[in-house]
């Protein structure tokens, strides 16, 4: 009883202070606990927490970044680091594998997509910091994790796999063999847009020309989170010859048109694009603009929904902050923020795959008042499972549409032109 009172005390004579400038509270208070608490912690870790509930009060996607946090951050950008090479989403206490990197240590070691890793290093993800397992997982080449996995892949067997960490470059572009098929269909898939990304497709594109049959491109979106939106736009590039590829809407500025840069070698190429709950950000972008200046047509799930700009601020004193500062629209202004794009022909779950997350389904996600994509009921094809891109019949299922409406298309010699947005 005696100390509740001195805190009571002490709470009251704080209160009949001025209150002063709002950061006076935290200088106030980061005073407290060092002068006061029976065991202060360090000030990097009080730095580190203050700034993280700060953020914590704004939207989704804003996030303060550890110096550890950048650093890794900066890896996926440039697409090469020290790791075991997977993708991982959260699922229940556990992180369910949506990709592995060709030639990665999980990869060799016999990780498949749809697996689950029920703990790192005798870890439950579900209930240790995602830090601490990002240090496992990524450092230096050489080191070893252990991951306790539910193979799914194999019927669920459960197993223990030894990992030891490589140099890992994620292929952020991955194409079928051979490259176009023998009714001049080709399949390419984009994982992420990163530093090579943009290369990579040009190379792509490169070998699809050489062939001299090409009809018809298949772009895979599914499972895309995004990433580099000037790479989203240079790819769109290769399709759309001049006009807005996208638009950044700023706090107090207006909104800017992103136009179009290239020759658009792809401009009179049939095109079908991919795309599942998972495909975000701007790969959504891509998508959007494909579909509003080229006429391509978009098969799959409603995408995520993220429409939001981020900027990447270092901090002095160490760390950065992942800032939302404005948002993107389409091409002809839609928004897709916390809507994500509806598609042409969509695959409907039947009850047997978990309902997916998106944005709009976040705690603060931003709801912004403009414009969307004209309203359009999709064609539901047959009822079909839809889990994460992880399940080859159901890629298959999607994939084998995508190509019917691209032979349709190419029978009847449709061949897309530029689109000009309404007024």
């Amino acid at each position: 009883m005696l100390n509740r009172d001195i805190v009571v005390l002490f709470t009251i004579l704080l209160a009949g202070c001025s209150p002063g400038k709002p950061v006076d509270r935290v200088e106030s208070a980061l005073d407290a606990i060092r002068e006061r608490h029976w065991q202060p912690p360090a000030d990097d870790r009080l730095a580190d927490a203050a700034v993280r509930a700060m953020v914590a009060e704004l939207d989704p996607h804003s996030v303060y970044l550890s110096d550890d946090e950048l650093r890794w951050f900066e890896e996926d950008v440039r697409g090469s680091y020290g790791g075991v090479g997977i993708e991982v989403v959260p699922e229940g206490d556990s992180w369910r594998v949506t990709g592995v990197v060709p030639g990665g240590p999980a990869e060799l070691g016999g990780l498949r997509a749809g697996d689950l890793i029920e703990r790192v290093d005798g870890r439950i993800p579900g209930k240790t910091p995602r830090l601490d397992l990002l240090k496992r997982l990524r450092g230096p080449v050489g080191g070893a994790v252990t991951l306790d996995v539910c193979a799914i892949s194999r019927g669920g067997d459960r197993r223990s796999l030894a990992l030891v960490r490589a140099a890992v470059t994620a292929q952020s572009v991955v194409t079928h063999e051979p490259v176009v098929d023998d009714r001049g269909v080709a399949l390419v898939r984009v994982r992420q847009f990163q530093d090579a990304t943009r290369d990579a497709f040009l190379h792509v594109e490169e070998r699809l020309r050489e062939r001299g049959d090409l009809r018809g491109i298949v772009l895979d979106l599914r499972g895309n989170p995004g990433g580099l939106v000037d790479v989203a736009r240079s790819i769109a590039d290769r399709w759309i010859p001049s006009g807005p590829v996208h638009a950044i809407a700023l706090r107090g500025r207006e909104t800017r048109q992103v136009q179009a840069t290239g020759d658009a070698p792809l401009a009179r190429v049939p095109t079908v694009v991919l795309v599942d709950a998972a495909t975000a950000s701007a790969a959504e972008l891509l998508a959007a603009a494909l579909r509003e200046r080229v006429g391509a047509r978009i098969v799959g799930e409603r995408t995520y929904g993220k429409g939001t700009v981020q900027i990447v601020e270092r901090l002095r004193g160490g760390g950065a902050l992942d800032l939302t500062v404005g948002e993107y629209r389409t091409a002809c202004g839609n928004t897709i923020q916390a809507f994500g794009l509806e598609p042409d022909i969509a695959f409907r779950g039947d009850g047997a795959s978990r309902k997916p997350e998106r944005e709009e389904d976040l705690a603060r996600a931003l709801r912004i008042d403009a414009p969307r994509e004209l309203s359009r009921t999709p064609l539901i094809d047959a009822l079909t499972p839809i889990v994460r891109p992880t399940e080859t019949r159901v890629v298959d299922a999607a994939l084998v549409r995508a190509r019917e409406l691209l032979l349709e298309a190419i029978s009847s010699g449709e061949t897309p032109s530029l689109r000009a947005c309404p007024l």
